[in-house]
């Protein structure tokens, strides 16, 4: 019988924490181990694991980093305990991220399907039900790297995926032994999409469909496409697209491509949606590719986490004043 472990991150979110631990301990089919990577929370994390007996379970690997070293850190420790394991699979998550009850049983029939992939993913749903089609990728061209979302009609099918965010994605040991462990020192995005890159080079992952994740989040990709809100991440998202972008694109093509990207990124300034944030999505993007030319990755003191709490307030008072004059 195959035995599976399951891969958390997690950074000051104690309470949704707690429901993504009780959906891995209620499996129909329990994962052998939980390596679990706090990264230096400050919201008492520990202290509830404690209360709440989970340090105590046999099942869960508790891990501390001394430092918020961002998710790629973390899932770097993670992916670097998994390896110590003696399992098959390994399952992979942020700490928001609540399983479905029959979650690894699902994986268990896709395996018997595909006996020669090395990964498989699962289905993504928001709050509201939806599918976040966000999360999975048909490649559209390799040597540009580019990708397109797989359509929400589709999940109920056994499709190949191309890229894959760690939310609820599943890989085999030797597949982790094989690529190894993710980029550590993007801080937080990309970590994940680049790392599928590298899965997809050495073998087929697949959707397994009936392996549902239900994300716990309060925004996500597909409606922020139609509003916006100013955000410190957007930083590393587009500094490390673009470090991703150098390392896997075509050695030739990636030259004169990189400078269609960067055109982009700026035109993409103009848009009505950033009305009021148009100068602090251009300090992002001036940031972004600073760093990205000087091959500077890490974390950046001008984008800590939280950092952009500030902005988010002066940009409801902007848009709140617009609306009032419009009355």
């Amino acid at each position: 019988m195959l035995k599976y472990a399951a891969l958390i991150v997690t950074f000051n979110r104690k309470d949704k924490l707690v429901k993504a631990l009780d959906s891995l301990l209620s499996q129909s089919i329990l994962p052998e181990k939980i390596v679990l990577v706090d990264n230096a929370s400050t919201d008492g994390t520990q202290d509830m694991l404690k209360a709440g007996g989970y340090l105590d379970n046999e099942r869960l690997q508790f891990i501390e980093l001394p430092t918020n070293v961002g998710g790629s850190g973390g899932f770097y420790a993670a992916f670097e305990a998994a390896k110590q394991l003696d399992v098959d699979w390994v399952s992979i998550s942020d700490d928001d991220a609540n399983f479905g009850p029959d979650y690894f049983a699902a994986m268990a029939k896709a395996i018997d399907r595909h006996p020669d992939a090395g990964g498989f993913t699962s289905e993504v749903k928001l709050p509201d039900g939806r599918i976040d089609v966000t999360h999975r990728f048909h490649m559209i061209d390799k040597r540009l790297l580019l990708w397109r979302e797989i359509p929400a009609e589709n999940y109920d099918t056994d499709f190949k995926v191309d890229g894959f965010t760690f939310v609820g994605s599943f890989l085999s040991m030797h597949t982790i032994k094989e690529v190894d462990s993710p980029e550590k020192d993007f801080f937080i995005w990309w970590d994940d999409l680049d790392y599928s890159v590298r899965v997809t080079k050495t073998t087929d992952v697949y959707n397994a469909p009936g392996a549902v994740i239900n994300h716990d989040t309060p925004s996500n990709a597909m409606d922020l496409k139609h509003s916006y809100h100013p955000d410190w991440r957007n930083y590393y998202g587009t500094r490390n697209m673009f470090f991703a972008f150098w390392k896997n694109a075509h050695p030739v093509l990636k030259y004169p491509y990189l400078l269609y990207k960067i055109a982009r990124l700026y035109l993409n300034l103009v848009s009505p949606r950033l009305k009021y944030g148009r100068k602090y999505e251009l300090f992002t993007a001036n940031q972004a590719m600073k760093d990205f030319f000087r091959g500077k990755k890490g974390l950046n003191e001008h984008f800590l986490p939280g950092s952009s709490k500030q902005r988010e307030a002066e940009y409801a008072e902007k848009v709140a004043a617009e609306q009032s004059k419009m009355k």
